[in-house]
Order: C-alpha cells, then sequence, then structure tokens
C-alpha cells in the first residue's frame, strides 16, 4: 500500500497527510451545518474502518488512511441507476431495475437482481443523477418501521411509493398519495412598449414540497401562498402505520398553516420539538451614522412564526456568512451564528483609508446560545480574528474573493471529538490554523495547530475517513487541466489519548 503520511503536530491537535483525489467538499447548508459532498461511507469489507465509495471506484481503509493504489471499480451500472449504501450493502436503482452488492474476498458479488415495479406505475420512476457510465448517490434507503431493514423510498408525480424487503426480494408496499400545493411564483414584469413586444404571459406556477420521515410520520411542507414580501407554508403531518399486509397506510392528517413569513424565511430544524422552525437572514442599512453601514440581519423563530428573534452583525454586502447555525456544543439545538467585518466602523475618513490602505482585517465571530427554546440575547461567546488578505480590499486579490464567500473561516468541525465545535482560519494567504472550542467559555487564545497552505489552494472540513473526528481537505482553487477532479491532500484528525 503507498500513502504519504506525515504526522503534523503543535499544541493539542495532531493531523495524518495523504494526497486525495477526486474528493469533493463543497458549501456548507447554512441552517444544519452539513457539509455537501461527492462521497459515501460504508464499512464495505467488514474490518471494523469506514470505507471510502465515490461514484466510480471504492477506496479501502486500513489504519486510518485509504489505499490509493488499490481502488476498486464499482459495478457497471445498467444505463442511468441512482446508487445508496446501507450498513455495508451497495444497492442500485433504475426506473425499473434494483440491484444489490457486497463486497467479499475482494470482488463484488450480486446478492439480489429484481425488478422494481408497481402495480399501478409499470415505467417505474426517473433516476435523479446517475447516467450511463456513473452512478448518482441519492439517498432513498429509509428504515421507516425501525426494524433493521431499509425500505426504498421512490417520489414521481403519483405520490411516495414504498417497498419493503420481504423474504429475499423487495415489493410494494404502498403509495403515500400526499396532496401538494400549486403557488403561483414570482413573474418577471413584460414590456408593455413598443406594442410589438406586448404578450400575455400566464403567472408561472410552483409546485414543490420537502418530505421528512421521523418519529413514525412523514412531514410534508410545501408553500401554500407566495407574495412579494411573505409566503405562507403549509405544514402536513401524517401518521404512519402497517396495515395486515404490512402495507404502510396514512392516518389521519394534521395541518398548520403559519401565518405570512417574511419571504426571506425557509423551514428548518433548529431543534427537537414538535415544532417547525423557520430562519433566514437579509442585508438592510444602519439607520445611525453619517454613512450608512450595512447589516447582515439574521431571523429565527422557535414557535412556528408566532415570534421572531433577530441578530444583527455589520457585514458589507458581497459577504456571505460560512454558517449560520451550528450545534457548537453538542446538546442537540443549534446555536445561531453571526459574523462582522469589523473594518466599517468609525466614521468615513476611518472606513475609507482602511479600504485603500489596510490589508489585514479584523473579522468578528458571535454565537448565542439556545436554551430553554430561545437564543441569547446578546453573543454567549464573540471572538476577534485577524486575517491578511495579502491586499487592501481596493486592491482586490484572491484572499478577497475567498472571505466574501465564507471561506476563510469554518466553524462546523470538531477536530479533537470533544463535542464542541473548533474554528479553522485561513488567517495568511499562505497558513491555515486551527483554535479548539472550549465550550461556553470561548475558544483557545493559541492555535492548537498551523500549518502552511500554498496561496493557490482552498481548504475545506469534512469527515473524511468516517471516524466521526471533523478532517481538513485541501485543493487547488482550480483544478488542473484535463484532470478527473480536485488533487488535493486529505488531513486526518487524531483522536486525542489521556
Amino acid at each position: 500500500m503507498w500513502v504519504i503520511a506525515l504526522t503534523l503536530s503543535l499544541g493539542q491537535i495532531t493531523f495524518v497527510e495523504q494526497p486525495l483525489s477526486e474528493v469533493y467538499v463543497g458549501n456548507v447548508t447554512p441552517f444544519t451545518g452539513q457539509v455537501n459532498t461527492n462521497f459515501l461511507h460504508a464499512d464495505m469489507n467488514y474490518d471494523g474502518e469506514m470505507d471510502l465509495l465515490l461514484t466510480d471506484k471504492l477506496l479501502l481503509q486500513e489504519k486510518g488512511v485509504y489505499d490509493m493504489n488499490a481502488a476498486i471499480p464499482l459495478p457497471e451500472p445498467i444505463g442511468p441507476m441512482d446508487a445508496d449504501c446501507y450498513r455495508g450493502a451497495l444497492f442500485y436503482r433504475s426506473a425499473q431495475r434494483l440491484i444489490v452488492y457486497e463486497f467479499e474476498q475482494g470482488a463484488w458479488r450480486t446478492v439480489l437482481s429484481q425488478s422494481l415495479e408497481s402495480p399501478d406505475e409499470p415505467e417505474g420512476f426517473t433516476p435523479q443523477y446517475g447516467n450511463t457510465s456513473q452512478i448518482g448517490f441519492v439517498r432513498f434507503l429509509h428504515d421507516i418501521d425501525a426494524d433493521g431493514s431499509p425500505e426504498i423510498v421512490a417520489i414521481d408525480h403519483s405520490g411516495i411509493r414504498l417497498f419493503r424487503r420481504k423474504d429475499a426480494h423487495y415489493v410494494a408496499a404502498g403509495v403515500l398519495k400526499l396532496p401538494t400545493t400549486i403557488a403561483v411564483s414570482r413573474s418577471t414584469p413584460q414590456p408593455i412598449w413598443p406594442q410589438t413586444a406586448r404578450k400575455i404571459m400566464f403567472p408561472e406556477q410552483q409546485m414543490s414540497s420537502r418530505i421528512v420521515f421521523e418519529s413514525g410520520q412523514v412531514r410534508m411542507v410545501s408553500v401554500e401562498e407566495r407574495q412579494d414580501t411573505a409566503t405562507r407554508y403549509l405544514v402536513r403531518s401524517t401518521p404512519l402505520s402497517l396495515d395486515e399486509a404490512a402495507n404502510f397506510q396514512e392516518g389521519a392528517s394534521r395541518l398548520t398553516r403559519p401565518e405570512m413569513l417574511p419571504s426571506h424565511l425557509r423551514p428548518c430544524r433548529l431543534n427537537d420539538d414538535d415544532i417547525l422552525d423557520f430562519a433566514g437572514g437579509r442585508w438592510v442599512n444602519a439607520e445611525t451614522g453619517p454613512l450608512p453601514a450595512p447589516l447582515y440581519e439574521l431571523w429565527a423563530t422557535l414557535d412556528g412564526g408566532e415570534t421572531f428573534e433577530v441578530r444583527r452583525a455589520t457585514a458589507q454586502t458581497q459577504f456571505r456568512p460560512h454558517c449560520a447555525f451550528v450545534d457548537y456544543d453538542g446538546d442537540g439545538d443549534m446555536d445561531m451564528v453571526t459574523e462582522s467585518t469589523l473594518w466599517a466602523r468609525g466614521g468615513i475618513r476611518e472606513r475609507i483609508t482602511r479600504f485603500l490602505t489596510e490589508s489585514t482585517l479584523e473579522h468578528g465571530l458571535h454565537i448565542y446560545e439556545q436554551k430553554n427554546g430561545h437564543f441569547a440575547e446578546s453573543p454567549t461567546i464573540q471572538a476577534t480574528l485577524n486575517i491578511d488578505l495579502e491586499a487592501p480590499p481596493a486592491q482586490p486579490q484572491a484572499m478577497l474573493s475567498r472571505y466574501e464567500a465564507g471561506n476563510l473561516l469554518h466553524i462546523t468541525g470538531d477536530m479533537d471529538g470533544d463535542g464542541i465545535r473548533d474554528i479553522l482560519v485561513r488567517n495568511a494567504p499562505d497558513e491555515m490554523s486551527l483554535y479548539r472550542g472550549l465550550g461556553w467559555k470561548g475558544f483557545s487564545r493559541k492555535p492548537a495547530w498551523s500549518h502552511a497552505i500554498a496561496p493557490e489552494n482552498d481548504v475545506a472540513v469534512a469527515d473524511l475517513n468516517g471516524d466521526g473526528l471533523s478532517d481538513l481537505y485541501v485543493f487547488p482553487r482550480v483544478p488542473a487541466e484535463g484532470s478527473d477532479g480536485p488533487s488535493g491532500s486529505a488531513f486526518y484528525a487524531q483522536r486525542r489519548h489521556p
């Protein structure tokens, strides 16, 4: 097995580095802190270590790193196919076919191959992402009845189709015909002059919903009414049960219609109660001061739209916060995060001077603890970080673009496994530093780990080897010409031992 492994340490956190290509670690979902990736983890050879599934290959893990020279091609798909994994079994699903593979003694073994049709829908459903040469990862396996065997969920125009395991095969187990609502989308203004440009345009309509299986019920959230500045959502909660034939059937639905909500709010889950939450952000101008300063307002409602909690932070309008909510202390409740561009402080002269001459940026981080169904009125934790942008904002460089995209500060990772989020900061074009989270006391004053990074590279945070610790992925900002994907390096966090 060939790898390059180098242990790097400073303070209390250590990493092992390994080249890792074709891995994608994208943006963070703002309201969940979850990272978008192109891989799955599963213990495919049952050796106790999580292996890495890419869309065309399997990489086996051994002693915390992957054997890059022994990549195992995935089974060839039969046309467009979606893929998912459950406890070491790899599921392929096409419009009318289901194939299940297991990896045994260095080779793929087909353990199930069958048609996947419903009596009333012989054409099947359309795979979401797969093509003729590679599969696409889609989460369609859900253990809805908690019996240890996953059900297959397929959503089409007729409803939610469920298939369950019966003996050695999957059989149709019911269709949840949950109605959806149709809402008028925002219409684009049409020209009225010249007369030849006039035309009658019917308003565009939108039919979509978010579907979540949780606690023996299926919950669907859809837009019922949309206006220019407000939106009304319809929440339909339907209990599920099994009939005598072990088919899923729907109970009486409970409908919830929150009040009209500001249009910048979206449905989300910020704690574990039964009330749907909404959150979102917008830019406004400060009402005081000689020069209007842009403020980013972060909104949240934890009671279904009855009351709103709003926290403000001074930030330029080009800046996009990395993550708005994260479970900082691991208690199951999402805490609120705001970030401030501190160079916008002061009067007109001071701000113009900073914009033209200062390359070191003061950046503020504020975390508001969620407790007893509310967020703290003032920041529970405040931190000020100095970031070297390489040049003043008036002379934009790559670091300024990274900063405005929210890619210089990462607060979603837990690198030491203590349940508290740590901060990774790209504090200079050629350096990144990690600060340990110390609970609600704040963060370590000095970096627990620092390392050089090439100015042309970016860094992201995700669990790359499936051990429960957050790792770092360093990759080129612009992939090399002709490459199949990013040719980066993984920094695997090492678990601390007392």
